[in-house]
């Protein structure tokens, strides 16, 4: 997600391409999340309260500091941080598929001043941003199984068939 609200940022394209190669528009027409750890450092503040409880859950694991190394980098690659931030940023239409429910990624933050969840509170700062989401909740139980296929499948044809109809419009921004 971070990367398509950030299509031209140098951070991101900082490799060189091969020779003979040609640089690439990275704007995206439409973005497909699936359970998204959609502010980093709101999870791993999330997995330290849940870890120093007194009955942690299964999923408290150490792969996110692996990953992200430390709340500094949490913060600066945080999709909801960077719209809370004022960024100016690409707004692709969005579907967001959220399992419910969903210890790991449906909390409230209590540190925020929003007073929904991460995926709600993604998805109005997304919109406030000039943005289109949708958010569908399904069963936790059916997530990792072709539940969402036709959602997904649906929402790809039409913004990508959208999208070739209008090739030559920019991406929001």
């Amino acid at each position: 997600m971070l990367t398509a609200m950030r299509p031209s940022d140098p951070r991101y394209g900082s490799l060189a391409l091969p020779a003979g190669f040609t640089p690439q528009d990275a704007n995206v027409q439409c973005v497909v999340m699936t359970w998204p750890v959609i502010n980093p450092l709101s999870r791993y503040h999330h997995a330290l309260r849940q870890r120093a409880s007194a009955n942690p859950p299964d999923w408290i694991g150490e792969r996110h500091d692996i990953y992200w190394h430390d709340e500094e980098t949490m913060a600066e690659g945080n999709p909801t941080m960077a719209l809370e931030r004022g960024e100016t940023m690409s707004t692709p239409p969005t579907l967001w598929v959220q399992g419910l429910p969903d210890p790991v990624h449906d909390y409230n933050d209590p540190d925020s001043d929003f007073q929904g969840n991460e995926p709600d509170r993604f998805a109005a700062r997304y919109r406030a941003a000039g943005g289109n989401i949708e958010i569908a909740n399904i069963e936790q139980a059916t997530r990792a199984g072709n539940t969402t296929d036709h959602l997904v499948a649906a929402f790809c044809k039409f913004h990508l068939t959208a999208g070739l109809a209008n090739t030559n419009k920019p991406s929001a921004a």
